[in-house]
């Protein structure tokens, strides 16, 4: 692959990437009963998924990923790297192992440093705002990397599950956003939806559809393993469709590590250029 195939590649996943982070979601196929659960053991219930998140400081992961659209395909492996509430920090490896760019996430910045063209990017979340359209935060990125609840609130002043309509079946729990509550007609048009595996207590879909924009982004877990006695999803799909394009990233994780000391480098070179936009 030449330098500006590849580079093409990166800058189109960087910004999928950035883009993937604006909206939690996935469809769900299966049958919802119309009655919903009574509110006490919603409650209780989503206070027993809280006490199934991996208990870290530092957390370390390996991945290998697939990135394809209807134009493009790219394989690459890399490293996560988070500091609780601190920061997250992302290699992305195209081939043979060199870094071709990196990510770094903190609760005020965004900051990309992309080897091929020589460039680099800091910015606030603004800049996603701007590209997504959505207000997003560091909370929201370190929930998508961790399978925690991505709730859609949509008043500040309102608790998670007023903002949710509670359904079930033989295997789910599915919240399901309730737009009684939202005066902003644009988020009006959003359906958002979580799905929680009854068994094991973890979110494995999560799904957002704009009829607005007719954009569609899907977020699916699976593939849970043990990780210091509790289960953690080792596999996350994510699809985004609109009506220009479909783009699917698929991320495997394949060796996680539990508070270690770790790094978090981001030096930016001399001779590389600041991106504009």
């Amino acid at each position: 692959m030449n330098n500006s195939r590849m580079n093409y590649n990166i800058s189109r996943f960087a910004l999928f990437l950035i883009t993937i982070f604006l909206l939690s979601s996935c469809w769900t196929s299966k049958n919802i009963t119309t009655e919903p659960t009574p509110v006490s053991p919603a409650v209780y219930f989503l206070d027993s998924v809280k006490s199934n998140y991996l208990d870290f400081n530092t957390l370390s992961i390996k991945y290998n990923s697939k990135f394809e659209s209807e134009k493009k395909n790219l394989s690459f492996s890399g490293q996560i790297r988070i500091k609780h509430d601190s920061i997250i920090w992302i290699s992305v490896s195209p081939a043979m192992g060199i870094e071709a760019m990196r990510l770094v996430f903190t609760p005020d910045s965004v900051m990309l440093l992309n080897r091929i063209d020589n460039s680099y990017l800091t910015d606030s979340y603004d800049i996603v705002t701007k590209y997504t359209q959505t207000e997003i935060n560091f909370k929201f990125l370190q929930s998508l990397f961790l399978n925690e609840l991505i709730p859609y609130k949509y008043n500040a002043d309102v608790k998670v599950l007023d903002n949710y309509i509670v359904n079930s079946d033989s295997s789910h729990i599915i919240l399901t956003n309730n737009n009684s509550n939202i005066n902003d007609s644009l988020n009006k048009t959003i359906v958002h939806i979580i799905s929680i595996l009854k068994d094991i207590k973890k979110v494995d879909n999560i799904s957002t559809y704009d009829n607005a924009s007719n954009r569609n982004i899907k977020i699916n877990y699976s593939e849970f393993e043990n990780e210091e006695g509790k289960q953690f999803p080792t596999n996350i799909n994510l699809v985004l469709k609109n009506k220009a394009d479909f783009i699917n990233l698929s991320i495997k994780y394949s060796k996680i590590t539990n508070d270690k000391n770790l790094n978090f480098p981001f030096n930016i070179p001399r001779k590389f250029e600041r991106i504009n936009y």
